[in-house]
């Protein structure tokens, strides 16, 4: 095929999703003469809900702003996949900074969660995930649920009894460690049945009697190993009061107890797909997860704030959809690679976003940077995208290409934290206020469209699904499956804070470097220590900035709300966490002298070059609120993932969807879902790649 007959591919958004369609359709020199590729982006700077920039705040220091925490975890096969293929393919030189993607992300084995299951206080717990020898992105067999499921039993031995508690109770998990040693080994024995009536039997007349505990006759049409369970759970409740430890032993043995009993590991009859319509909490309920763990378990709080996971935002509004939760719940947990997770040795944009366009570019995938996607057209019957309309926002100064990167403190090519006025009609001076991002443009920006046949052949749809309904309006209108997937749609507001302090990450707490908390009290749930970044920032030593924070939850939005109404609430909460909250997972920011029953925050503690005095020192910090269409984060509810369409579902023969929003193994909010769906795009539209993991079997089949 000839140069002069490469299809054009007009992508259309440049987060993870679309980025990853462009990097599978010129992945070989065959693809790129097939394929002549172009990424149209709204405003300056790649990435979506993932894109950070970097902001001059003097003396050097350029510090990272993002739109809130972002750490990979090690289930990620397609987006570790695509990322260590970007760095093998730019081959940055020795001594270049990023110069591999084990440079790029670091593992992270250890959580802390919060737990106020104890007297009601608030008490950081830790939670271990053992190291392994597996390499996130390195293809190996898909993960066997059976073989998960052998896992979950395994997990069950490693939750080890509080410090505090009784000498019965250590006695028993001593006891109980030799029983789901005995379960984990009969899992997959076909004579398990027998031996493990033995061992079931057994522990009945031994923990019965002694416990007072009755015949389960209710659940006598259970497998034994689930009515097995049951009694460890009442033996560990007894003993326990119902404590953290006896939460999360709950927690596990209701989700090993609810897949089994409702036939979830049964692909033929519809998978994990069986209860998608039920929320995660009320189908835990329905296989009588306690009412206290339902209400308090720490792992289970930090599951949902982790998919920011309330509709709304509203705590009261619990929104995930059982079946896929259960399914990223056994992913995260026990098909890790590496470890649990792994974090970003730079911002999202400068780790991710960077090499991915120089990598492309180097392609010669073409960028039109401050292209707003006005609408998208399509043919009578609906068959075809035949034009698309476009705005741009602002115009270049000279001729050839807008170029968006320059090298932060150490060198590293990186995304400004706004355009780089110089290359753009009118500069600083007439720019600075317009909002690109938030699809404002230049006075009378002009329009043009571009025409099927003229322009492009293959669209490859990636803009985030809460700014799609107002530009997609004939294509809802010709693909009733179309309509019905943003109809079911639900998005979430987010919120985020930065605050870079003055007293080390060992001196504020006495967590590890680098540690993830969650479980949290709202908005802001999440904390991040971020310290490694500092240096990438390019401190001076005067400046004594020596810890950084990343604080993240969801946001409640009030009918009418504006952007400027919700950042002036983030920031407000921002505020009050600190005042109010910090304390738990810092309590080395107390201020000296403050009354130890009701300790204070130290607010000269927050660097502020300016010199402002107490809670003032905040506004020197960085705060966000993620309200605009492609800043939200996409929500899984029940009776959602039918609706979603794959990425080659669409009704235009011509047209591919690229996004976590799309129906794609994972179906909710992340850079993985994204990926899966970039790259199924380009199989629909190529052929390749061949295969994409996490899309088949018990994954997909739902």
């Amino acid at each position: 095929m000839g140069m002069s007959e490469r299809r054009r591919v007009a992508i259309l958004g440049g987060g993870a999703g679309s980025l990853a369609a462009a990097f599978e359709l010129t992945a070989t020199p065959e693809l790129r003469e097939r394929y002549d590729v172009t990424v149209h982006q709204l405003g300056w700077r790649l990435g979506g809900k993932g894109a950070s920039g970097r902001r001059d705040v003097g003396g050097g220091a350029q510090r990272i702003e993002e739109h809130g925490l972002h750490v990979w975890f090690g289930f990620y096969e397609n987006a570790f996949d695509v990322i260590r293929r970007v760095y093998e393919e730019l081959d940055r030189p020795e001594g270049a900074p990023l110069r591999t993607w084990r440079d790029a992300f670091h593992p992270m084995d250890e959580v802390v969660l919060c737990d106020d299951t104890e007297d009601h206080r608030w008490i950081p717990r830790r939670f271990h995930f053992p190291p392994n020898d597996g390499v996130p992105g390195i293809a190996t067999e898909p993960p066997d649920l059976h073989r998960l499921m052998h896992d979950a039993i395994r997990t069950l031995r490693l939750v080890e009894p509080p410090e505090h508690a009784s000498l019965s109770l250590k006695a028993l998990d001593t006891f109980l460690d030799g029983f789901l040693l005995g379960l984990e080994k009969l899992l997959g024995d076909e004579d398990g049945d027998s031996g493990l009536e033995d061992l079931f039997e057994a522990f009945m007349r031994f923990a019965g009697p002694l416990l007072h505990l009755g015949a389960d006759r209710a659940h006598a049409e259970e497998p034994l190993i689930c009515r097995f369970l049951r009694v460890l759970v009442d033996v560990v409740w007894k003993l326990t009061d119902g404590d953290r430890y006896a939460m999360t032993f709950d927690l596990t043995a209701t989700v090993f107890r609810g897949i089994l009993v409702d036939g979830l590991d049964d692909i033929d009859e519809g998978g994990f797909g069986q209860v998608d319509d039920v929320e995660l909490t009320a189908w835990l309920a329905s296989h009588d997860a306690r009412p206290e763990t339902l209400a308090e378990s720490p792992i289970l709080r930090a599951f949902y704030q982790l998919c920011f996971a309330y509709r709304a935002g509203d705590r009261d509004q619990p929104c995930l959809a059982a079946g896929k939760a259960l399914q990223a719940m056994l992913r995260m947990c026990l098909g890790y690679r590496g470890a649990l997770m792994w974090k970003m040795q730079a911002g999202m944009g400068d780790a991710i976003f960077a090499p991915m366009y120089e990598a492309l570019r180097a392609r010669g995938v073409r960028f039109e940077f401050f292209h707003e996607i006005t609408d998208v057209g399509v043919t009578p019957d609906g068959q075809l995208v035949d034009r698309i309309t476009v705005r741009r926002q602002a115009e270049l100064a000279g001729a050839g290409e807008y170029l968006p990167l320059e090298p932060d403190p150490g060198g590293l090519p990186s995304w400004p934290a706004e355009p780089l006025y110089d290359q753009l009609v009118g500069g600083a001076d007439k720019l600075r206020d317009i909002r690109f991002e938030a699809c404002e443009s230049v006075p009378d920006a002009p329009e043009h469209v571009l025409r099927l046949g003229e322009d492009f052949d293959d669209v490859v749809l990636g803009i985030s699904v809460a700014s799609l309904p107002p530009i997609t309006q004939g294509l809802a209108a010709a693909d009733p499956r179309f309509a019905e997937m943003l109809a079911h749609a639900e998005t979430v507001a987010t919120q985020a804070l930065q605050v870079w302090m003055t007293k080390p990450p060992e001196a504020l707490g006495d967590d590890p470097l680098g540690m993830v908390a969650g479980a949290y009290l709202k908005p802001l749930d999440t904390l991040c220590d971020m310290s490694h970044l500092l240096p990438r920032e390019g401190w001076p030593a005067q400046d004594g900035v020596v810890s950084l924070g990343y604080l993240c939850g969801t946001m409640e939005e009030p009918p009418g709300d504006t952007q400027e109404a919700a950042t002036a609430r983030a920031f407000a909460a921002g505020v009050e966490h600190l005042r109010e909250k910090a304390l738990v997972l810092w309590p080395g920011a107390k201020a000296a002298g403050s009354d130890p029953a009701h300790p204070a925050f130290d607010w000269n503690l927050l660097f502020d070059g300016s010199g402002g005095a107490g809670e003032e020192r905040v506004k020197a910090q960085y705060w966000r609120a993620n309200i605009f269409g492609s800043e939200r984060y996409v929500l899984t509810p029940p009776g959602s993932i039918g609706f979603r369409l794959r990425p080659g579902e669409a009704a235009p023969s011509n047209l591919a969807l690229a996004g976590d929003w799309t129906r794609n193994g994972i179906c909710g909010g992340s850079v993985e879902a994204a990926v899966t769906s970039g790259r199924l795009a380009a199989k629909h539209l190529s052929g390749s790649p061949a295969v994409v993991p996490g899309t088949e079997g018990w994954l997909e089949r739902d």
